[in-house]
């Protein structure tokens, strides 16, 4: 009798143990990492803060050797990955279109934000609503210099490979999601800061006529915008154009929350009907919205 009690908590010892291991490898087995299954999908989810690089160490370096820097500039699958400049002192945006970073002439300029748009203290809230960037492009082959590389968003492939395009301030590293590509002509006020609500979403709309694809993304009145121009030299209903003409090629995306789920491909259909740029003013006469 005394050996079968001291073999009885063995007894349950093993069996104990043997239940804590069966439980830990059903566990392991349903959730790999161990944890309830709605913490392990927040683990997995990837949020737009956590795909947005950090540019802080390079506009420090840039606005040491020249305090126009305003911010820097990615554009995932081309080469633009570069600093902006802003000269609102100037009160023209030719004068980086026109100059190096060091103030001296260069037919290429560098990128450069409209001198109207405000930044504040660098972090989203203090932007203007609509953020427009400049940058020349002397050809439309995507795989040119500059902004021409801007074009390779009309290849429905790479407009869905590449729903985001990264520009940040000193303060705040930002990621903007593509809700329209398309071509214009300088009437249009696309590039106005702060529009008033009614000209914002009139703009807009002419904005989701021209565009090529249709995202569906809804754009609230609390939205910030930012707008890449650049030069095209062939649009649609007209023929091949001279280097200086009255038309542009532009992307327009919303900033997106740091918080959002990351989208890793964008989704839209293509839309077969887009406004020529030649009616944006009759469709702007329509809307009582100004020009430029």
């Amino acid at each position: 009798m005394n050996q079968i009690r001291k073999l009885l908590p063995l007894a349950a010892f093993i069996s104990l143990f043997i239940m804590l291991a069966g439980g830990f490898s059903v566990s392991a087995a349903q959730g790999g990492s161990g944890l309830p299954a709605d913490a392990a999908e927040r683990e997995s989810r990837r949020t737009v803060a956590a795909i947005t690089p950090d540019f802080g160490e390079n506009i420090k370096e840039k606005k040491a050797q020249n305090s126009d820097t305003i911010g820097w500039l990615y554009v995932p699958g081309t080469e633009i990955n570069n600093v902006i400049l802003q000269n609102p002192g100037n009160k023209s945006n030719s004068y980086y279109l026109t100059r190096d970073f060091y103030g001296n002439p260069d037919k290429d300029g560098l990128y450069c934000a409209d001198f109207r748009a405000r930044f504040g203290d660098g972090r989203r809230k203090s932007l203007s609503r609509i953020v427009t960037l400049f940058g020349h492009s002397w050809e439309d082959d995507p795989n040119g210099r500059l902004f021409a590389q801007l074009k390779k968003y009309r290849d429905p492939q790479f407009a869905r490979d590449n729903p985001y395009i990264f520009f940040s301030t000193g303060s705040e590293n930002m990621a903007w999601e593509v809700f329209a590509v398309f071509d214009t002509t300088i009437d249009l006020p696309y590039i106005t800061p702060d529009l008033s609500d009614n000209h914002f979403f009139d703009m807009l709309d002419i904005v989701s006529a021209l565009s090529v694809y249709d995202y569906g993304i809804e754009i609230h009145e609390s939205d910030r915008i930012l707008t890449l121009s650049t030069c095209t030299y062939a649009v649609k209903g007209q023929a091949q154009l001279p280097y200086y003409n009255d038309y542009r090629f532009a992307i327009m995306a919303r900033l997106a929350g740091p918080d959002e789920e990351a989208k890793n491909e964008a989704v839209f259909s293509q839309n077969g009907q887009t406004l020529k740029p030649d009616a944006i003013s009759k469709e702007m006469k329509a809307r009582h919205l100004p020009p430029v």
